[in-house]
């Protein structure tokens, strides 16, 4: 399917009772669905993040989309309504099929239950995260350990700053807002961010991903 030109992506594994050795050596993906809103009605089986993860920890350098799946078989002010629940929030030139499937193409997005991610980027071996008023923001590793910050009890915060030794594997963003929504970044590789990011200039992680991409058509992959 890859050759023919589309985006294989691996959709909600949890509600499809698949395990850790179903994809494990899935290769060639372009993204996998952390957030199936309909499947969230099925059984709370909408949200997959050891799913990525567990992916992510295997090789497979893929990103990560959120979805509705919707069916509509419940009036959009019902409880049961399975619209307008899962957003892949896309960073394109223009709001036309070629300008976002480029930027779905490069990972310029990034999945939401609502939340939002306004701002992220790395300056002088620092991540700034920039969001909408949120009670966490997290920063998941390759390995066990991760970075945060979290609101103190009724506040909410809507910033943070997270120094980067390097030595992180990968990094994404995850936040949750007060109501228990989650947003999110797909991985970004720290063997593949740019020295020059890494640096005392701005740059944003959607451009390190750009700068990333560059290289790879130098490469020939």
């Amino acid at each position: 399917m890859k050759a023919e030109g589309f985006l294989c992506c691996y959709n909600h594994p949890y509600w499809s009772l698949q395990t850790y050795e179903d994809y494990k050596d899935l290769r060639g993906l372009w993204a996998m669905e952390i957030y199936n809103h309909g499947c969230e009605h099925d059984g709370l089986y909408g949200f997959n993040p050891q799913s990525y993860d567990e992916m992510l920890r295997t090789g497979q350098r893929i990103y990560t989309v959120a979805t509705d799946d919707n069916h509509n078989s419940f009036p959009f002010d019902s409880p049961l309504c399975d619209s307008f629940g899962g957003f892949t929030m896309v960073k394109a030139e223009k709001l036309e099929y070629g300008a976002v499937m480029e930027a779905l193409e490069k990972g310029d997005f990034y999945f939401s239950m609502g939340p939002e991610i306004k701002e992220a980027y790395i300056r002088d071996r620092k991540l700034v995260v920039k969001t909408s008023p949120v009670e966490k923001i997290f920063v998941i590793q390759e390995g066990r350990n991760c970075y945060k910050k979290l609101a103190g009890r009724g506040e909410t915060i809507t910033e943070a700053e997270f120094e980067l030794s390097g030595r992180e594997g990968y990094i994404r963003v995850e936040i949750r807002d007060g109501k228990g929504m989650y947003a999110g970044t797909s991985a970004y590789w720290m063997d593949e961010i740019p020295a020059g990011a890494m640096t005392e200039s701005k740059t944003s992680l959607q451009a390190t991903r750009y700068q990333t991409c560059n290289a790879a058509e130098q490469r020939g992959i």
